[in-house]
């Protein structure tokens, strides 16, 4: 082989690897799920993220190659990607998948794969011909790999689960499982945090809310594990029914119903027949208990009542509920709850941002009556409670910018509580910086045209990372600045040294998520 096609080669491995590490690192994230992955490729941010235009282009240059004999081309792209892929490694930009077992397996898969097409190519001397070879494989592996690994992944299911119910039956903790639209996370955490204040409490951790997240932890109880409170998520029916029957709930919360993930269920009956598997799952003398501030809730709690289960519920204003509130006050820095229970009124103080995370709060103080704590207690425990890491988490750069992260997931309700927030930060001229919400199927267009209008009174700016909802928020005019890359760094870091406020709202690119640490007072 001579030196110039050694050299393509050896351009095209480097950022075939490149491409690998993002399409792997993207399974991941969608948990390596092909409907959410195909949810994440439909979208136009998604295939920029998975840099669908390059693959592309890498196939033409490859065509002028093989049929017309033209390199330079291939030459120039290939070095482009290249050093692309170097100068994100030595920034540390790039983002990398977590080395799991299954991802350096999916990993490996690929890798083969290029090892594969170098050796051809080496060994027979046509590089043209062994790279748009290799181009196809790099598609097809990552999808491979995730095939192979499946059966081994389900058979290690299997053995986890069946040491989670033998843990459960060795320790007997009573399990509270948690699901819903929204909520569920902070949910969580305030009722840990509270029953903490009187038992031995152990949960899952962050969003360890699928089947295999949960029976991980439930083999990890301690023995004098007195409660266990677990999240259980679900994209589709049936899977939160497969989570409960590992755990055998004894008190399931559902914190509400909302379009989240509709493009995933197809419908919001499908949506509230998954999460009421939950319930379903509860033994005869279980606790089922209903965030009725909520109407798609409320007629889920109806639903439980009629069907002779023991029912519980919650409700932040007016109407009725076993637990009401009313917001009294809201700071900066705290909400005040004036809760009513049994004819009787407490005053709760509690140091959390957003009014949306009353409902969560009293969600998690109506269970803690239940299980036998007095309302000293619950308000001694209130007073040190914590948001989630990245939900409504309020901090000062080192030039004075209040900074609002909300970066850890963003739902409709929980958006809008944080433009009210937003907002209350008076004269200060406000950013948002945003991704909008993904995968609400049909409702896509009305929930952002909503955001947007009720961003339009509170926010002087608004920055969309996210070009697939550019048209859903166009009724913002010269407010709207749709940036990617180093434009939307660019705009991010010029707001950091003015005298404002900004809302970060939804996950973002990892040069913003460096930048704001890096700015952290």
């Amino acid at each position: 082989m001579d030196k110039s096609n050694l050299i393509l080669l050896t351009l095209w491995a480097i950022q075939a690897v490149r491409q690998t590490l993002i399409w792997v690192y993207f399974l991941q994230l969608k948990e390596y799920r092909l409907d959410r992955f195909q949810v994440l490729i439909e979208g136009n941010q998604g295939r920029n993220n998975l840099e669908v235009k390059s693959i592309i282009y890498k196939f033409a240059v490859i065509f002028l190659a093989l049929f017309l004999g033209i390199y330079w081309p291939a030459y120039l792209l290939f070095i482009w990607l290249s050093v692309k892929f170097l100068v994100e490694i030595k920034n540390k930009t790039r983002r990398l998948p977590v080395f799991t077992l299954r991802a350096v397996e999916i990993l490996g898969t690929s890798i083969a794969g290029i090892a594969i097409v170098v050796f051809l190519s080496l060994h027979s001397g046509i590089v043209a011909s062994n790279l748009s070879f290799g181009e196809m494989l790099l598609l097809a592996l990552p999808f491979i790999g995730v095939a192979w690994t499946t059966p081994l992944v389900n058979k290690s299911k299997n053995e986890i689960t069946r040491k989670a119910k033998d843990r459960i039956k060795i320790v007997k903790p009573i399990v509270i499982g948690i699901t819903g639209s929204f909520g569920k996370s902070t949910t969580k955490e305030f009722i840990a945090h509270i029953l903490s204040a009187k038992y031995k409490v152990e949960k899952t951790e962050k969003n360890q809310n699928t089947d295999w997240g949960v029976a991980k932890k439930a083999t990890e109880l301690e023995k004098d594990t007195q409660i266990f409170v677990a999240e259980l998520g679900a994209y589709k029916i049936g899977e939160i029914k497969t989570s409960a029957n590992i755990i055998n709930p004894q008190i399931g919360i559902l914190t509400g119903i909302e379009p989240q993930h509709l493009a995933l269920f197809g419908s919001v009956e499908n949506i509230k027949t998954a999460k009421y598997e939950l319930v379903e799952s509860l033994p005869k003398n279980g606790i089922a208990v209903f965030n009725v501030t909520n109407p798609e809730c409320e007629g889920l709690a109806k639903r439980a009542a009629s069907e002779g289960r023991k029912v519980l519920t919650y409700r932040v204003g007016q109407g009725l509920a076993d637990i009401t509130a009313t917001l009294k006050s809201i700071s900066q820095d705290s909400i005040v709850l004036k809760v009513k229970s049994n004819k009787k009124e407490t005053e709760i103080i509690a140091p959390i941002r957003g009014a949306h995370f009353a409902e969560n709060l009293l969600g998690a103080i109506l269970v803690a009556r239940h299980m036998g704590m007095d309302w000293e207690q619950i308000k001694k425990a209130v007073k040190t409670i914590n948001s989630l890491g990245k939900t409504m988490n309020v901090y000062k750069t080192k030039s004075g910018v209040t900074i609002i992260d909300d970066s850890y997931n963003s739902t409709p309700i929980g958006f809008k509580s944080a433009l009210d927030y937003l907002a209350s930060f008076g004269g200060r001229r406000k950013i948002l910086v945003t991704s909008g919400i993904i995968e609400l199927g049909s409702q896509t267009d009305k929930i952002h045209n909503e955001i947007a209008a009720k961003a339009d009174g509170i926010a002087d700016e608004v920055i969309l990372t996210n070009n697939d909802f550019e048209k859903d928020f166009s009724s913002l005019k010269n407010k709207l600045q749709v940036k990617k890359g180093q434009d939307l760094l660019d705009r991010v870091k010029y707001h950091l040294w003015q005298d404002c406020v900004i809302l970060v709202e939804g996950r973002m690119p990892i040069s913003i998520t460096k930048e704001l640490e890096k700015q952290k007072k």
